[in-house]
């Protein structure tokens, strides 16, 4: 708040606390059908899971871009690396968890996984480039993305059971863990999950910039060359620019099929046992997405009041 306390947003303050690579993600999870029995000291699991991951990167450099425009960016070359990633697929995976013994339990799960709809940025290099001497901006561009699903085909009708089970967008993954208690009071576990990947074969756009090493370099126009001009002239100018634009970024459109991977994530906890009602844990994480290593860590507390609750 301002000391009028009217409302306002300190962008300068928001730019401090972005880091180099910035991500807005979501994950919709729904279990469709899920069991489990147990046999003895063995226990075996089945679900069908339905999963919508998507996740978006934004660079810092992008942010700053906006607020302070290139003026601020003299003789430096500012890069905007996006990134979204889009994910729809059904898993189908079978379970097993065995007691070895008093101590140690360990559980693996394999998955089957069929693709539905993706979206992948692969590469999307994007740079531009202010001269301090005369403040012509120099663009670069070179992007690839790839998606499978998501064209538009009005010609064929829709088919549910073409979508559900027919896409042929096929991957497979695989889930392992143990659990160790060291003493009556303390527990040790570690799982690594989401080891795999989907091929995706079904519909599938490969956008890819036609001239990989390609710039484009913008001086501005004369303002007398504007003001003097007719309008035919003009618009020619504009026609010039548009074409010289398109000729640099022009996009290559194939349909090659292409391989993602899952985003596998590594949990490693501890819990200590204080009596039979309460007990603390720690737990750190690890999950792996766009060539780096995101980590994270919680601290739990749990109390038994009542048998009930």
């Amino acid at each position: 708040h301002r000391d009028d306390d009217s409302l306002y947003i300190d962008f300068g303050n928001v730019l401090s606390k972005l880091s180099k690579d910035n991500y807005l993600s979501t994950n919709y999870h729904v279990d469709l059908l899920s069991f489990g029995i147990a046999v003895e000291k063995n226990y075996f699991s089945f679900n069908i899971t339905e999963k919508v991951d998507f996740r978006f990167r934004y660079p810092k450099s992008f942010m700053e871009f906006l607020w302070k425009g290139n003026g601020a960016f003299l003789d430096k070359e500012v890069k905007f690396n996006f990134g979204l990633n889009f994910s729809h697929y059904r898993e189908y995976a079978l379970g097993a968890a065995r007691e070895i013994n008093d101590k140690l339990s360990v559980g693996i799960k394999l998955k089957y996984l069929y693709g539905m709809e993706n979206f992948h940025t692969k590469k999307t290099d994007i740079s531009l480039f202010t001269d301090a001497d005369d403040f012509a901006i120099t663009a670069k561009g070179n992007i690839e993305l790839n998606s499978s699903g998501l064209s538009d085909d009005s010609t064929n009708e829709f088919s549910f059971s073409e979508y559900a089970f027919k896409r042929g967008n096929n991957g497979f993954g695989a889930d392992i863990g143990f659990a160790y208690k060291a003493t009556e009071k303390f527990t040790v576990s570690a799982n690594l999950l989401d080891m795999g990947f989907i091929n995706w074969k079904y519909r599938t756009n490969n956008y890819v910039s036609h001239d990989q090493n390609a710039n484009f370099t913008y001086r501005g126009f004369e303002l007398n060359q504007l003001i003097n001009s007719d309008s035919a002239s003009t618009k020619d100018i504009g026609q010039a620019l548009g074409d010289s634009l398109a000729k640099i970024f022009k996009i290559d459109t194939l349909h090659n099929g292409y391989k993602t991977k899952l985003s596998p994530q590594m949990y490693i906890g501890g819990n200590y046992a204080f009596s039979e009602s309460s007990s603390a844990g720690v737990l750190v994480y690890w999950q792996s997405f766009d060539r780096k290593i995101h980590p994270g860590i919680a601290f739990s507390y749990n109390h038994k009041l009542a048998d009930w609750l």
